[in-house]
């Protein structure tokens, strides 16, 4: 047993060293980037041509997908060639179902990752199979058996491992006993290290990956305890799988990789953005930059880290208190001097998601807007109080912190809600806040200002922090203060967090995966074609996936699915059945609507 030092007070939750390659992971050493290729991995140039790109943006661990012996014999060479450019990148071998190509490619990479859920055990086919205590006990021996000889391979190597659990693709035996709960994935990795541990291998990482945030971050936080729980210190490797395209997949990735980033755990981590791999290499260390305040804080019980698994990912969305904007999670835009002064009012209604023809709201249209209190009565104001609910800030009572005696004032107590503005960390003095006001019923606005310039941090820096409290369910409503971002950006911030948190739902959802070799079609130009045809449909969760190795299980939150079966050819998918396979590509999208119009979800655009 590997135990702590008892002198280890940061912020990091404590994880022991393993060496991939020439470098190390855990938390003596810094948090390490990757990323993965989406070159077919047998093109060896272009496969070396992509790993040289994702070293120069700053990546420190590239992936490979390996789904063969062709793509195993491949890795040598890719080594081989990286080694005589003098690049030295950890190079990781991804394997699923094909136990043989695993074996093979650890005499060529520095890590092999391989998924609990299709190693040994078949994928869930949902086929009702039941499983027996002692068929349950033959299958966990048949397992050990069949992984023993690639960890006696990787120990004999030096060779370190992931054993990396995806939410979609647990296991049919594991399925059938847990169902698709966090338990079930905590044990799916249990499962393969005990057979480690048995073997005396310890080269470890782990990931428990899910495209839904929520089930992300459970899964990781009961993952930890329980593993230190039994004085294992593995390393995490984090990321929300195909978290998506753009704007939304780099706040999709945030949420869940940046909650547990400020909570001590990751030693690794990954934004699975759709399109080119080297985009996710600056939200890395974008997120890395905007946690660095929790990590060098002193460690300190997380009273929400913890909780019943299960509870956190089923809590209720709705809002139970009273509240002026509804029973939803309010979202309020703080307007400064110069959008009252300096942006004609019809425009000023525009960024703000007032259509300027109809006067109709956009999905991402705010509750209402804070103004400046020197604006009180002008017509541009009386033009907002027809769209929004407009206040000033001196309207509310304005607390710092929670205190008995001023939280009873009769000012407080006939406010319709107060405002809160967090001093740093704003993710911990929040919840001391939430924590010292239990059973208060006025509804709290969290006040979120950040003078940033760029999008992307701005974004990352929202929904990690602002993310981290909608998560543990936290606060009625949001004010966001971004005077250097444009208000449509703010807006697609703000309601992207809602979207990623499962808070407030207000437009389609994509799980859409960022491609590797083994993608049958153009992903990032499929994602945007059927973005473009459905991103009316509110609250719709469609997958569009690059191929059936992963597709089919790791769109486990998706209601439809758009997966790649072979070159040219495309399965459609409701929930995890597929209900029509091998369309051609050039039907395939007109194919999805009309599925959308036989399952009744599908309505035409206004």
């Amino acid at each position: 047993m590997i135990h702590p030092p008892a002198q280890k007070q940061a912020a990091r939750r404590y994880t022991h060293s393993v060496k991939i390659g020439n470098l190390y992971v855990g938390s003596d050493h810094s948090i390490k980037t990757q990323s993965m290729t989406t070159t077919p991995t047998a093109d060896v140039d272009a496969t070396v041509a992509q790993i040289c790109a994702l070293v120069e943006a700053r990546c420190e661990i590239a992936r490979v997908t390996v789904q063969g012996i062709k793509e195993a014999q491949a890795c040598e060479h890719i080594k081989e060639r990286l080694i005589a450019l003098g690049i030295d990148v950890p190079l990781v071998a991804d394997i699923h179902f094909f136990p043989q190509a695993a074996m093979h490619v650890a005499d060529f990479v520095d890590k092999v990752r391989i998924n609990p859920g299709n190693f040994v055990d078949k994928r869930n086919m949902f086929t009702g199979k039941i499983y027996t205590d002692k068929h349950y006990a033959d299958s966990l021996l048949r397992l050990e058996e069949k992984f023993s000889p690639l960890v006696e391979k990787c120990k004999r190597l030096g060779k370190a491992m992931r054993i990396g659990v995806n939410h979609g693709s647990l296991s049919e035996r594991v399925m059938q006993r847990y169902g698709d709960t966090i338990e079930g994935m905590v044990v799916s990795a249990l499962e393969y290290i005990e057979v480690c541990e048995k073997l005396g291998y310890r080269d470890v990482v782990f990931s428990m990956k899910s495209s839904n945030p929520k089930v992300m971050v459970a899964a990781y936080r009961q993952l930890a305890k329980d593993l230190d729980a039994r004085g294992w210190h593995y390393p995490l490797h984090l990321g929300v799988t195909e978290a998506g395209m753009g704007m939304d997949g780099i706040i999709k990735s945030s949420v869940g990789i940046g909650t547990l980033l400020t909570e001590g755990l990751g030693d690794t981590i990954r934004c699975s953005l759709t399109g080119c791999p080297t985009q996710e290499i600056p939200v890395c260390e974008s997120l890395l930059k905007h946690t660095t305040t929790y990590l060098n804080l002193p460690r300190k019980n997380n009273p929400f880290a913890l909780e019943n698994s299960e509870s956190f990912v089923n809590a209720s969305k709705k809002i139970t208190k009273t509240t002026p904007w509804g029973s939803v999670y309010g979202v309020f835009i703080k307007l400064n001097e110069d959008h009252m002064l300096n942006t004609p009012v019809e425009q000023l209604l525009e960024q703000l998601g007032i259509h300027p023809e109809n006067g109709k709201k956009d999905f991402t249209t705010p509750d209402g807007v804070v103004v400046p209190k020197s604006f009180i009565g002008t017509s541009v104001l009386k033009k907002l109080e027809q769209h929004f609910i407009v206040f000033h800030h001196h309207e509310v009572p304005c607390l710092y912190d929670y205190n008995h005696e001023i939280w009873n004032q009769e000012e407080v107590l006939s406010s319709p809600f107060v405002h809160f503005h967090a001093s740093p960390p704003f993710i911990h003095s929040t919840r001391d806040f939430f924590e010292k006001k239990q059973g208060e019923q006025q509804p709290v606005k969290l006040v979120f200002s950040k003078d940033l310039d760029d999008e992307c941090e701005a974004a990352v820096a929202i929904a990690t922090e602002f993310g981290a409290l909608l998560l543990d369910g936290l606060g009625e409503a949001v004010i966001l203060d971004l005077p250097n971002i444009p208000l449509s950006t703010v807006r697609e911030i703000a309601f992207g967090t809602l979207q990623s948190a499962g808070v407030r739902l207000v437009k389609t959802e994509y799980i859409s995966c960022p491609g590797c070799g083994r993608t049958l079609f153009d992903l990032p130009e499929v994602t945007k074609r059927i973005h473009e045809r459905t991103q009316h449909l509110v609250g719709l969760k469609i997958a569009v996936m690059g191929c059936i190795v992963n597709g089919p299980g790791e769109m486990a939150d998706a209601d439809f699915g758009f997966v790649g079966s072979k070159t040219g050819m495309v399965d459609l998918y409701v929930k995890h059945t597929c209900v029509k396979a091998h369309i051609p590509m050039e039907q395939a999208e007109d194919e999805l609507v009309l599925l959308l119009k036989e399952h009744g979800v599908w309505k035409d655009p206004e």
